[in-house]
């Protein structure tokens, strides 16, 4: 695996001598690897500033990194259309998203496979996909260098100060879910009394 990893690797960095859409085809090449180890991503490390982005979802609406840290924790899920085992891993991200969604942890999935918007939009339609997803075809190159990816999925935990706590290619450990907050239904109005001692006016 690690000699792959790094044939892969020399090949990347060959492209990017050669032109843009080699790198993107050697990127495609990788992606389909589909690495299922636990190593950590390259050049990224828990304590790290994680990059800051702003990408939109499938509707268009922009969605950055700064804002969904507000929520609290955000696990970035790195994945292609393409990725077996992001695939088998949607069971998981469900469970994820359907534990955390507004209780501390937003699963965010940033697609960097070299697919199309539509395709990306059939498969989250296809498969139920219940969480937010981020698509930039024009950004897919940076995000990649940004958080130096090698492979997918890559999950990357930032905490809701910005810096990274975890980067793996399995689900990490995520922190306690926040109690869910019962609203609180205020109690009817008495009606006053008329005091017994008070004469009508008729």
């Amino acid at each position: 695996m690690t000699t792959i990893r790094n044939k892969l690797t020399s090949s990347i960095v060959s492209a990017r001598r050669n032109s843009r859409e080699a790198l993107s085809l050697a990127f495609l090449a990788l992606l389909l690897v589909c690495l299922p180890s636990t190593a950590m991503a390259a050049g990224l490390k828990p304590g790290d500033p994680a990059p800051e982005f702003e990408l939109p979802g499938l509707d268009g609406k922009p969605h950055s990194l700064s804002a969904l840290r507000k929520q609290g924790h955000v696990l970035l899920l790195f994945w292609s259309v393409n990725c077996h085992f992001c695939h088998k891993l949607i069971p998981e991200f469900r469970r994820v998203y359907q534990q955390y969604n507004g209780r501390g942890v937003e699963l965010v999935a940033v697609n960097v496979g070299y697919e199309s918007g539509d395709d990306i939009a059939s498969y989250a339609r296809d498969n139920e996909l219940p969480y937010l997803i981020l698509n930039d075809d024009e950004r897919k190159e940076e995000i990649i260098e940004q958080y130096a990816l090698i492979g997918t999925p890559t999950f990357v935990l930032v905490a809701p100060d910005g810096t990274i706590r975890s980067v793996s290619y399995q689900l990490p450990a995520l922190p306690t879910p926040r109690p869910v907050v019962q609203p609180v239904t205020p109690a009817p109005e008495e009606p006053a009394e008329t005091p017994d001692n008070v004469e009508s006016d008729e």
